[in-house]
């Protein structure tokens, strides 16, 4: 028998080609993996350079934390990618909101020094200066209302009596507003606004002068009362809790206490009162209750918050249940077929029922 060799110079054509093709996929990847293991040298050398950031601490250990919480800046600082400048500007903007920040717990002359030292990476250190708490030493009210019977000015000097000697923070200055403007609310001006708040820093003494300047606005007399929002039924329970008549001078621990009671009684959802309009040359305005119900019954529909979940699992197993009896004898049977579809249904539609009431309730 003789051996007929054939020279095919079309298939080793090929195999050079694949093998051309495998050396060069084999030098691509070699250099992709030198890429990756030079590159963090090549970053922290170059472009991809880091600065770290350190905020010394403070020896009150509740201020420090404080600080540490509201730092935004990372420890590491990527400043290749942008000029010196750029990221100085971003680490002193830092430092200018936690000097607001120790400012608003009272350290009204707080600063924050910040400093870059050389070396690899750059360190920069923010130093917080809080420099001394300064209490209330006292509080001028500009801009009272008429007052002919010194009621207003009786409790407002009382009001502010009760504040000297508190630490200046931002807390208690809002709280300061809040309460001057709901005096003046008390004594039928429910407008008052505290328009400008000026501080005078005492360092000798530690303490703070607080100067209010307020716009009382007209007194306000209720001319109407328009409770909206709510079903039929309950609009009747809350006008009964709204112990005003047309006429009454408006009065800010009333307001509260008609707020408090529609809120007790858990049939609103939100409950909301303002007045409607500007007042009218008389100084009567519409005062205006708007609602939104709540559940029907909340007792009842917390007690069913969880048979949702049952029926929708009884629902499933009696599905599982129909199927698993398809191929058996007795699903021939028409009338078990029937009870058994028509109890899938009903489950399914009282799940859905629940399912429905649930969303409208978190919605509203």
């Amino acid at each position: 028998m003789a051996l007929l060799l054939v020279n095919n110079p079309g298939k080793r054509t090929r195999n050079t080609m694949a093998w051309w093709t495998n050396i060069v996929a084999m030098a691509l990847r070699s250099l992709v993996l030198i890429a990756m293991l030079i590159a963090p040298a090549m970053a922290q050398d170059g472009t991809d350079a880091r600065a770290q950031i350190i905020v010394a601490p403070l020896e009150d250990a509740q201020l420090n934390d404080v600080l540490t919480r509201h730092l935004t800046l990372p420890e590491f600082l990527d400043v290749g990618a942008r000029s010196r400048d750029e990221w100085l500007a971003s680490v002193k903007l830092e430092a200018t909101k936690l000097e607001a920040l120790l400012q608003g717990y009272g350290y009204l002359e707080a600063t924050v020094d910040v400093t870059v030292a050389d070396g690899s990476p750059e360190t920069v250190l923010m130093t917080p200066v809080p420099g001394s708490l300064y209490k209330i030493g006292w509080i001028r009210v500009d801009g009272s209302p008429p007052d002919d019977d010194g009621t207003v000015s009786s409790s407002l000097n009382s009001l502010l009596n009760d504040r000297v000697g508190k630490d200046a923070d931002r807390q208690t200055l809002a709280e300061l507003r809040r309460s001057v403007t709901w005096t003046l609310g008390e004594a039928s001006f429910a407008n008052a606004a505290v328009s400008q708040q000026d501080l005078i820093l005492e360092p000798d003494t530690g303490t703070v002068g607080i100067v209010l300047a307020i716009e009382p606005g007209p007194p306000v007399v209720i001319g109407d009362v328009r409770v909206e929002g709510a079903a039929s039924r309950r609009l009747d329970i809350a006008r009964n809790l709204v112990p005003i008549e047309p006429g009454d001078p408006y009065r800010a621990s009333v307001i509260d206490a008609i707020q408090a009671d529609l809120e007790a009684t858990g049939l609103f959802r939100r409950v909301r009162i303002s007045l409607a309009g500007k007042p009218d040359r008389l100084g009567r305005t519409t005062l205006r209750i708007e609602l939104r119900d709540g559940p029907s019954d909340p007792v009842q529909l917390k007690e069913s918050s969880g048979l949702g979940p049952l029926l929708l699992m009884i629902t499933m197993l009696l599905v599982v249940f129909r199927e698993c009896i398809r191929a058996t004898r007795y699903w021939r049977n028409v009338a078990f077929r029937s009870v058994l579809t028509l109890l899938v249904v009903l489950m399914t539609a009282a799940s859905g029922v629940l399912v429905v009431q649930r969303i409208a309730v978190f919605l509203s």
